[in-house]
């Protein structure tokens, strides 16, 4: 066999054995899905300050762990952060509050964990998801910092793809966005114990 036809057919193979890799997206899309909130929780004028901050030491939202294969880090197309902050901010509007720098209360959230890790021990594929919210809400000489954590875990006998593990996620963070709209606590620091 000529040099050049060796060539042609290595590169064939390679580009054979490279098309059947698996491919996997550069990012995930977590989009959240908190049930719309009901009007005139709030007294009128009722205001409150929201920031957030990423909390965690990686940036990735799905983890795969396989055995002999690198690890595989795919982080959110957003940062975890913008899109709680984003639902928060929706759901205490169309529960009545205003939200300005100068309000007497201030919540700060922190995404301390967001990640789905993928691992396969033995046969079976493991799915872990955890998602983990703090908030601190002060103003009115008070103080109050809460936690949410949502876990969950599966087995699949096929590589999870990310359609698969965003979901987990979402439903996780929704939740959690959910709660803090509903905790009669916080309720009571925005308005200042009235």
């Amino acid at each position: 066999m000529k040099p050049w036809n060796l060539f042609v057919c290595a590169c064939a193979c390679l580009l054979l054995f490279v098309g059947c890799a698996p491919t996997l997206p550069l990012d995930a899309n977590l989009t959240l899905s908190v049930a719309t909130q009901p009007e005139n929780i709030y007294p009128d004028g009722s205001a409150i300050s929201l920031r957030g901050h990423d909390g965690r030491e990686y940036q990735e939202v799905v983890r795969y762990l396989i055995k002999d294969d690198p690890p595989v880090p795919i982080p959110n197309r957003n940062p975890p952060h913008i899109v709680v902050a984003e639902q928060l901010t929706n759901g205490f509007r169309e529960q009545g509050l205003v939200f300005s720098q100068q309000a007497p209360a201030h919540l700060e959230l922190a995404i301390e964990e967001v990640l789905a890790t993928v691992t396969k021990p033995k046969v079976l594929y493991d799915i872990k998801a955890v998602s983990a919210v703090s908030i601190t809400i002060t103003g009115h000489g008070d103080s109050l910092t809460k936690r949410y954590r949502k876990e969950s875990t599966r087995v699949s006998v096929t590589r999870p793809d990310l359609d698969e593990l965003e979901p987990l996620l979402n439903e996780q963070l929704s939740r959690i966005v959910q709660q803090i709209l509903e905790d009669q606590e916080i309720r009571k620091m925005i308005v200042g114990g009235k």
